[in-house]
């Protein structure tokens, strides 16, 4: 039985301003359960559940007065037995920081879960969290803190997990601005994670294979840094990890089993401009069994930026490319099977 609930909570002041809440629950099907919570002014909840055995979960806080700051949530569930939890609190005290928190699931596969945490903080401004899951069994969750940060994940394959943190933890409910992430996963049993601690961070990871390894983590103090994976092939694992400003990592694998590593570091920033410090990329095309690692250290500034681009097409090869200081460039391409080489650049500024 279709079920259409419509709550208003209305409060006047002496001042005759009004706040409202508004939750709206369109239900079909059979035993589609749906709790929502707001407190505060300026809540908005849709719910749209239909199939069967769905869950959504809803608690949303807004207690501040500025009259922009608001709190959006939409879940629509057409699969079954999907579950949908989301959290927001918007605390930003600073009119500069007024703005929507906007979080969106969409499910039409089955058995899926999806959290979402936006919040708290006094800088909570504007945010947008979407999780698309149209496949089975896959799990995502996303945490924001903070304000303009822009999270994206979406999974039409089956058994995929996905996690993104901005400002936050994984997992945990803990403490990046103006962030940008985006996870999606089309293949089978892959596993994508995303860190970004900082200001102005870009990370990507696009996954079409099968069990599928990718880590992004763009540390405290990363500053309009990037980091992109692609996977295509099967089995592979890829590591980026940043820290400081202007780190650039690009990680493409589209064979089977193969290992890569990207470790960048940088200190000051440039006085104008916003050109890479470190410029790191591994290509993994063809073969199985390659492994392939990345580590860049500069104190930054102007200086001309660390390059290093390492290609692999066989099988059990091995790459190894370390660079220190600055104006270090290096290339490795690796042709057949069984090929090693290491290579350490230090080139010393005052």
């Amino acid at each position: 039985m279709k079920k259409l609930v419509f709550f208003f909570a209305m409060v006047f002041a002496v001042s005759m301003v009004m706040a409202q809440n508004v939750s709206v629950k369109v239900q079909s099907g059979q035993n589609q359960t749906a709790d929502v919570e707001q407190l505060g002014d300026l809540n908005t909840s849709y719910v749209t559940q239909e199939n069967k055995d769905n869950v959504a979960y809803v608690n949303q806080i807004n207690e501040n007065n500025w009259p922009e700051n608001t709190t959006l949530s939409t879940i629509v569930q057409t699969g079954k037995s999907n579950m949908a939890d989301v959290d927001q609190e918007h605390n930003g005290d600073l009119e500069n920081r007024a703005g929507v928190l906007e979080a969106e699931v969409y499910q039409s596969g089955d058995n899926n879960e999806a959290i979402q945490r936006q919040g708290p903080h006094g800088q909570m401004g504007t945010s947008f969290a979407l999780i698309d899951q149209s496949g089975n069994n896959n799990d995502a969750s996303q945490h924001q803190l903070k304000y303009g940060n822009t999270a994206y994940i979406y999974q039409s394959g089956s058994g995929n997990v996905a996690m993104q943190g901005q400002d936050a933890p994984l997992i945990d409910d803990e403490f990046a601005s103006m962030n940008y992430g985006l996870i999606v996963q089309s293949g089978n049993n892959n596993l994508a994670t995303q860190s970004q601690y900082g200001w102005s961070n870009d990370a990507e990871a696009h996954q079409s294979g099968n069990g599928n390894t990718s880590i992004q983590d763009q540390k405290n103090a990363s500053w309009v840094s990037e980091a992109f994976v692609y996977q295509s092939g099967n089995n592979n694992y890829a590591l980026q990890e940043q820290l400081g400003s202007l780190n650039s990592a690009l990680i493409s694998q589209a064979s089977n089993g193969n290992w890569a590593e990207q470790n960048q570091s940088s200190d000051l920033r440039r006085t104008s401009g916003y050109d890479p410090l470190n410029r790191a990329e591994i290509y993994q095309m063809g073969g199985s069994g390659n492994e392939a690692f990345q580590a860049q250290t500069t104190p930054g500034g102007d200086i001309v930026e660390n390059f290093a681009w390492a290609s692999q097409d066989g099988a059990n090869n091995w790459v190894s490319q370390t660079q220190n200081g600055g104006n270090n460039y290096s290339t490795a391409t690796q042709t057949g099977s069984g090929h090693s080489a290491t290579l350490v650049q230090n080139q010393v500024y005052p």
